[in-house]
C-alpha cells in the first residue's frame, strides 16, 4: 500500500511545520495527572539535555547506526531490512491508544520504539532516510496534529520537525525546520486494528488537508512543543464514542524511567545554524 504524505505549496507547509514554535512563552502549569506531573518541569532547555546522546547511544546500537549527518549532525538510522524500504515514524509497525488522561499515545511493535518515538525527533534525509535525533523530554508521541471535515471528518498527524540537532555533542538550532509530512485518516477509523487502510492515498491527500487546520492545546503545560504533541481531545477529533479505544494505555517503563530524571537543565549550550531554506526532504511522499 502507498501511504499518502501531504503535498502542498511551501507557505501552507511553513504554517504546519511551524504552529508549534510560537507561542512558547512558559505558563503556570498545574498537573493533575501522571503524565502531566512527568512533564511539569518540561522546557526546550530540558529537552535539549547532552544527556540524550549518552543515555540513547547503546540501547539503539543493536537495532541502527549512528551517523554523523552533514545537515543534521549525530542521528540513530533504524537497519533499513529490519524496517522496510516503506518506514515512516508513527505509521509503521504501531497503533495509536490513548492514556488515562485523553493523551495520544504511540503504541510500537518495534523494540526501539520505547525510545524513538517519546524522545527527540524524526526527520527526512534524502539519500539516508527517515532519521532520530535525540531529544531528554518524555512525551507520549513527538507529533504535530491536524483536525478538520473534508467528505468525513478526519485526523491527521507528523513526526514533529527538529528545531535542534547534534554536532560534536553540542545542540546547534535548526535555522529553517524541514516541512512535516503528514498522514491522513477518518477519525472513526484512526483506533480500529487495520487502521492503515483508511489512510488518505496520494491522490486524495492534497484534496483533504485542503480542509484541515493545526491543532495546538496552547497553555495546557509551560513546554509549548509538548503541548501541541499530546494532540486533540477525541471529540476535537470527532472520534465516534462508539470508536473510542475500549482500554487505556500506560506507558512503557523504559522510557518514562529516563524521562522522570531529565528534566534538569540542559548541560550543552545551544548554538545557531545558518539558515538552510528549505530542507532537502521538504513535501511529497516518505520515503519514494
Amino acid at each position: 500500500m502507498s501511504i499518502g504524505f501531504s503535498r502542498f505549496a511551501l507557505p501552507w507547509l511553513i504554517g504546519a511545520a511551524f504552529a508549534f514554535a510560537f507561542g512558547c512563552g512558559e505558563q503556570q502549569a498545574h498537573p493533575e495527572t501522571p503524565n502531566e506531573a512527568l512533564e511539569a518541569n518540561a522546557s526546550e532547555e530540558a529537552d535539549m539535555d547532552a544527556s540524550a546522546l549518552d543515555h540513547f547511544r547503546q540501547p539503539l546500537e543493536p537495532y541502527g547506526r549512528w551517523v554523523d549527518d552533514t545537515p543534521y549532525g549525530t542521528v540513530w538510522v533504524p537497519n533499513p531490512e529490519a524496517v522496510g524500504s516503506d518506514f515512516a515514524p508513527y505509521v509503521t509497525a504501531g497503533h495509536w491508544a490513548l492514556t488515562e488522561d485523553d493523551q495520544w499515545m504511540w503504541v510500537s511493535d518495534y523494540e526501539w520504539g520505547w525510545a524513538t518515538f517519546h524522545y527527540g525527533r524524526w526527520v527526512w534525509i534524502d539519500g539516508t532516510g527517515w532519521a532520530w535525533i535525540p531529544g531528554a523530554v518524555y512525551a507520549p508521541a513527538w507529533v504535530v496534529w491536524q483536525t478538520g471535515y473534508y467528505d468525513d471528518a478526519y485526523v491527521g498527524w507528523a513526526p514533529m520537525p527538529p528545531l535542534w540537532y547534534w554536532r560534536a555533542g553540542v545542540v546547534v538550532r535548526v535555522g529553517a525546520a524541514p516541512p512535516a509530512r503528514y498522514v491522513f485518516v477518518p477519525s472513526r477509523y484512526v483506533f480500529r486494528p487495520g487502521w492503515r487502510t483508511y489512510i488518505a492515498a496520494d491522490a486524495r491527500v492534497s484534496a483533504v488537508a485542503a480542509h484541515m487546520q493545526p491543532y495546538s492545546a496552547a497553555g495546557r503545560t509551560h513546554y509549548q512543543a509538548l503541548a501541541i504533541a499530546r494532540g486533540p481531545a477525541p471529540a476535537a477529533a470527532r472520534v465516534p464514542a462508539d470508536a473510542m479505544p475500549a482500554q487505556r494505555a500506560a506507558p512503557d517503563a523504559r522510557a518514562t524511567s529516563f524521562g522522570a530524571r531529565s528534566a534538569g537543565p540542559a548541560r550543552a549550550p545551544a548554538r545557531a545554524a545558518p539558515s538552510r531554506g528549505r530542507s532537502r526532504g521538504g513535501g511529497g511522499h516518505h520515503g519514494r
